[in-house]
């Protein structure tokens, strides 16, 4: 494996193989080819099936703008040394048109690459209808860590070296290595977003990417808080323990982070704040904190460009609707050095996929909460009470706590459907689950089980005072009101309850036994409560 990364921290994040890879199964003979197989799937769904030879591009969620319009040429390579993707600019040099490279082997098309060898290369290739023969400057990575697919960056020109002279700290983001891994790390953040509705790991994996692909040692990401309107620290690397305290502790509002973002510092949608340019002690009012000034091994360059403790830059991150939902900072750059006008454009795509993961997160949030609640009542449904209840369940029993279950029915309900409509039902049942959420306490699991049925989880409660419980629950159902088009109308239940004992396996059996006890006080007239013998 290649170790001789443009940056140390580059190095660093190359060292070990992504979890996915260090998860897969071993073998030999044909279940080393399926587990190679199911390595390249894993992060990159199938680029080139080992079934057919049919070469297809790999899906578009991946393959984005950056790919696309990269200035130089850009080639993947599948776990099995052919060609699974190619943008334009890669074609234009090749001489040959996209289609007609995917799926043949890299060594045809590069002629001398050694797959082994050295991540810069020089290497001619043959152009149709060309008499010379091209030389390209070729630069490879791994693509997400030591996986089985690798990205090429192809320039026309010979890779010169200087043995003897030292390698520079780190390359312009311009160069080729550094271009190869900013799109490394784009792609790489871009599956881990897929993979991982959780917003900590995906805004995690967000800052570690900017850090090593834009070689900057500090890179911090807060996020807005609506209830309280402060930018709270979310996700960081490099800092040190006081730094982390010290940003952790600070209260950044919209009005405080107002004046960082003045005209005169915007450049593209980042804000620079050079040295001088503002008095931190008396011009901002929240603790700071730089790590640079007083470091004495930050080591300042002479250069007008050079980076300056006192330096700031930071770039929001904008929810679709444009509104600021997060600020992504970056310090003390390897280089020593302002950023330049890429570096720039690349932190914006990083904020961009912060902005992607927070809506991706919000989503997720959306959808499960309608897997676990029911739309017309606005309690729990069947799932979402089980998902709750058995952790709760599982907790009772181990610490030896009273619990007790309701189950609760609305008397004739079908009454009210067919003899009005199924609207009015509906208000019955919304009627009922108010009532009910108002009566039982806010840590008992309330839920809508089905139809006309409801449940109760009543934590920390022995069968007396569940009982009791029950029994004004019923009173208030049967005393309330239900506004309807056909004027008011009077609804009664039946509530079955049953208490948790040692002969009760699980939570399921616990409801079961509730519902017998509904039962019961069906078959003594409705409108009653009753218990399991």
């Amino acid at each position: 494996m290649q170790t001789d990364r443009p940056t140390r921290l580059a190095a660093a994040r190359w060292g070990e193989p992504p979890w996915w890879r260090r998860n897969a199964p071993s073998g030999s003979g044909d279940t080393a080819v399926r587990n190679q197989r199911w390595s390249c799937r894993k992060q990159y769904h199938e680029i080139v099936t080992q079934e057919s030879n049919t070469p297809r591009r790999p899906r578009t969620r991946w393959r984005n703008a950056a790919f696309e319009a990269l200035p130089d040429g850009a080639v993947v390579v599948d776990c099995r040394g052919r060609v699974a993707d190619l943008n334009p600019r890669a074609a234009q040099l090749l001489g040959r048109p996209a289609d007609a490279c995917l799926g043949r082997p890299v060594s045809e098309l590069l002629p001398g690459w050694q797959l082994d060898g050295s991540a810069a290369q020089t290497v001619e290739v043959a152009v149709p209808g060309a008499a010379d023969r091209r030389r390209l400057e070729l630069h490879w990575r791994w693509l997400g860590g030591a996986g089985p697919a690798r990205l090429v960056l192809l320039r026309e020109g010979a890779v010169q070296v200087d043995r003897n002279a030292h390698p520079p700290a780190l390359a312009p983001l311009g160069s080729p290595a550094r271009r190869a891994d900013l799109l490394a790390q784009i792609l790489s953040v871009g599956d881990f977003l897929r993979l991982h509705p959780d917003t900590g790991e995906a805004l995690q994996e967000i800052v570690n990417a900017a850090r090593a692909a834009l070689g900057f040692d500090i890179v911090v990401l807060n996020l807005l808080d609506p209830n309280t309107g402060v930018y709270d620290l979310h996700a960081f690397a490099g800092l040190t323990p006081e730094g982390q305290e010290v940003l952790a502790k600070a209260a950044y509002t919209r009005e405080i982070i107002a004046p960082l973002m003045r005209e005169e510092f915007r450049k593209g949608r980042c804000y620079f704040i050079p040295a001088g340019a503002m008095d931190w002690e008396h011009d901002f009012a929240a603790p700071t904190y730089n790590p640079l000034a007083n470091d004495p091994g930050w080591s300042k360059l002479a250069e007008s460009d050079a980076w300056d403790p006192q330096d700031a830059l930071m770039v929001p991150v904008e929810s679709r609707s444009g509104e600021i939902v997060g600020l992504l900072w970056v310090d003390a750059p390897l280089d020593g050095r302002r950023p330049r006008e890429e570096t720039l454009r690349a932190l914006e795509i990083f904020a961009n996929q912060a902005a992607v993961a927070l809506d991706n997160a919000r989503l997720f949030a959306e959808v499960q909460h309608l897997t676990l609640v029911d739309e017309l009542t606005g309690l729990h449904n069947r799932r979402g009470f089980f998902q709750i209840g058995v952790r709760e369940f599982e907790r009772t029993r181990r610490f030896h706590r009273p619990l007790c279950a309701f189950f609760l029915d609305i008397d004739h309900f079908r009454d009210f459907n067919n003899r009005y409509s199924h609207a009015v039902g509906d208000e019955v049942l919304r009627a009922v689950a108010g009532q009910c959420r108002d009566t039982l306490r806010s840590i008992d699991i309330v839920a809508r089980y089905g139809g006309e049925e409801f449940v109760a989880l009543l934590l920390e409660t022995p069968l007396d005072a569940a009982l009791s419980v029950a029994e004004r629950l019923r009173r208030e159902v049967e005393t309330m009101r239900v506004p309807t088009v056909h004027g008011p109308l009077s609804v009664t239940v039946s509530v079955g309850v049953a208490v948790l004992s040692d002969e009760l396996p699980d939570l399921a059996a616990l409801v079961d036994r509730a519902n017998h006890a509904e039962h019961l006080a069906k078959e003594r007239g409705r409108n009653c409560v009753a218990t399991a013998p």
